[in-house]
């Protein structure tokens, strides 16, 4: 195709007759046939090709014609160590106010920002904004749109889940931002499996599956993490045995100590007994509200002392008859 086609004479004639110039999406495309045969110098060459000879001409008005060129130079050149790369081709080469197009529109933004975030990418990010946790955790496109960029050979579900990736890995274990966004991005990248893979375990798109296959695993990595910091916080020292169950916590004093964590107490209704149920002599209870702890360990505070504190008329009377 080469040998015959014109970069500065046929994109013009080819979208006036068609709409769209198919054979320069086609050049786009075949870098990732280069990439599927593992040759991954031929596959840079044909994107350099395409950034040098077929973008300078490309009919800026073909927003949609321009996305199917950028997936392809994007999935093979950010996979490929030229993230900064890629992220210059995108920025020079975005038509202006792409933001507003009806089919990718939704997507401007987010790569932007991945391209700068991800691993590979040289440019300073150091402190994570509001606005860009925002937008990854409203980031979304529609089907149709994502589904012909999983044909491109990436998934736009799988940009979303990345985003979430990068963007929580910047924030302290523990953090509400960061555990919205790895909530959000396991969310993703599990519609972004289903995508990419069919129900019987046979991959459709080879090249948006392997673009996909670690986002998943990060995801659920910085999940571990949360969950751990998690533990530290309920579990005071001496409340866990050697293997962390929950049956560790199973005695009197555990109970007690973990139940008091989760008393809700309220200076107006206060209530004094005289018992030694091991929580003390004066208990704090809103009243009509429920307590976050288990019937069992209520049951278990009881059997050790005094009755538990008093919520209404009913369960002062239910307390006597027992």
């Amino acid at each position: 195709m080469k040998s015959v086609y014109m970069p500065t004479f046929h994109p013009k004639l080819l979208s006036n007759a068609y709409s769209v110039d198919r054979c320069a999406v086609c050049f786009a495309t075949s870098a990732l046939w280069f990439l599927q045969m593992g040759d991954i110098e031929g596959s840079i060459e044909q994107c350099d090709f395409v950034i040098n000879e077929i973008l300078p001409n490309y009919d800026k008005e073909d927003v949609i014609g321009m996305y199917d060129i950028f997936i392809p130079l994007i999935r093979v050149l950010k996979w490929n160590k030229q993230v900064d790369k890629a992220r210059t081709v995108y920025c020079d080469n975005a038509p202006e106010g792409v933001e507003s197009h009806f089919a990718v529109g939704s997507v401007h933004k987010p790569i932007l920002l991945l391209l700068r975030i991800c691993h590979g990418s040289t440019e300073e990010y150091n402190t994570v904004k509001e606005e860009d946790i925002d937008l990854a955790l409203q980031f979304d496109c529609v089907d149709i749109t994502s589904n012909i960029m999983t044909c491109n050979g990436w998934s736009m579900k799988s940009l979303a889940a990345e985003l979430c990736l990068h963007l929580a890995r910047r924030l302290t274990p523990g953090n509400a931002d960061r555990k919205r966004l790895i909530n959000r991005g396991i969310q993703q990248a599990t519609i972004a499996d289903e995508r990419v893979s069919a129900s019987n375990g046979m991959i459709k798109h080879i090249m948006a599956y392997q673009a996909h296959s670690e986002i998943q695993k990060g995801l659920l990595a910085l999940a571990c993490e949360d969950v751990a910091v998690s533990r530290n916080i309920i579990y005071e020292n001496g409340t866990k045995g050697n293997d962390g169950s929950l049956s560790s916590c199973s005695g009197k004093k555990s109970v007690v100590s973990l139940a008091n964590r989760f008393v809700i107490s309220d200076s107006s209704t206060k209530n004094t007994s005289n018992g030694s149920n091991g929580v003390g002599n004066t208990s704090q209870v809103v009243p009509k509200k429920k307590v976050a702890f288990s019937p069992m360990h209520v049951s278990s505070l009881e059997s050790h002392g005094s009755a538990a504190s008093k919520h209404s008329n009913d369960s002062q009377q239910e307390g006597s008859n027992s």
